[in-house]
């Protein structure tokens, strides 16, 4: 008589329950360390005008964000069939593993990232600042799989805080209106961000008006004859330049101090300004330049310099933090 064997039990592994991101022991002792230098340098294959991709792994590679994907913890507890950070991990694992000469090609994360419906189609060229901004965002998503949804916008804000993107990129951006009259500065709005787009100074003679920027045309034009690339605009500027246009105060003329209720035309000369400032410095601080400008036909081209270390305190806003979650115009009680 033949015995059949019993048929194999299907085991269905149940998703764990969502966690907040818990700092790694791997990532915070490199952080302010010199471990960037075991990691290993690989290549990547441009496979249809992905350089822009690429730079940008190699970046995000190249810091404290290697030293997590390359534990695999991510993948090991999760069960989604399309994950942005599972197929990170991998090419993490394979990036380490390549033989020296040898490149690896990121086909499976440029398929699943380079869609029509975010506007990045693949075999297209886009921007490499966009492509950062959106490879950030879905790892936010995968990293949320399986967390509490909330009606509130603080919660899911602290919520989306306890996320390993936030932990690494993530910084506090605060608005400060400031009025000359009386010095009172009113406790502006926080914004958290991830990454900073930092503005050029506009070339000489521009302004926002439509006929100096016809007359700035022009002028770019002419000064292009003989050039190839973009418009050269002065001496190079460094880092810090563009971190101080970025913060420098903005007169606003229609303000009325929350204080002294008076507007600038109200007080014979002063000001009243707005400036933004960080509130805290983030692990990873995430720079973009913006390369166009209005009037101009091309990018500018001025250099921009930076050194190894860079010193964020000059751009701290002190007791920042004070403003954090509260509304325009309440005062320190």
């Amino acid at each position: 008589a033949t015995t059949s064997k019993p048929a194999p039990k299907l085991v269905v592994r149940k998703p764990r329950p969502w966690q907040p991101f818990k700092p790694d022991e791997a990532i915070e002792k490199n952080i302010d360390s010199d471990a960037v230098a075991s990691i290993p340098c690989t290549g990547m294959a441009n496979i249809g005008n992905t350089c822009f991709l690429n730079c940008i792994l190699q970046c995000l590679f190249h810091g404290p964000l290697w030293h997590y994907l390359i534990e695999g913890h991510h993948k090991h507890e999760c069960h989604e069939s399309a994950c942005v950070v599972c197929d990170l991990e991998d090419l993490v694992q394979q990036y380490a593993r390549c033989p020296k000469g040898k490149w690896i090609a990121p086909r499976t994360l440029a398929r699943r990232m380079l869609t029509e419906d975010v506007g990045m189609d693949f075999g297209h060229m886009h921007d490499a600042h966009e492509f950062m901004a959106l490879l950030l965002d879905r790892m936010l998503v995968s990293n949320l799989k399986g967390a509490p949804e909330h009606d509130s916008h603080d919660l899911q804000d602290a919520q989306e805080c306890m996320t390993l993107q936030h932990h690494l990129f993530g910084s506090l951006l605060v608005n400060v209106v400031e009025c000359e009259g009386c010095g009172y500065k009113t406790p502006g709005r926080a914004e958290r961000s991830v990454a900073f787009m930092l503005p050029m100074h506009a070339p000489n003679g521009m302004n926002d008006d439509s006929s100096s920027g016809i007359r700035a045309w022009v002028r770019g034009a002419a000064q292009r004859v003989g050039e190839k690339v973009g418009v050269v605009e002065g001496a190079s500027e460094t880092i810090e330049d563009l971190l101080r246009y970025f913060i420098s105060p903005v007169e606003i003329q229609d303000y009325r101090c929350d204080r002294c209720h008076r507007k600038a035309a109200d007080m014979g000369g002063k000001r009243i300004c707005m400036r933004e400032a960080l509130a805290d410095a983030p692990r990873v601080l995430a720079l973009a330049i913006k390369r166009f400008c209005g009037g101009h036909f091309g990018k500018l081209s001025k250099p921009v310099t930076f050194e190894e270390t860079l010193d964020l305190a000059p751009f701290i806003e002190p007791n920042s933090m004070n403003s954090v979650g509260r509304g325009d115009g309440e005062e320190d009680s």
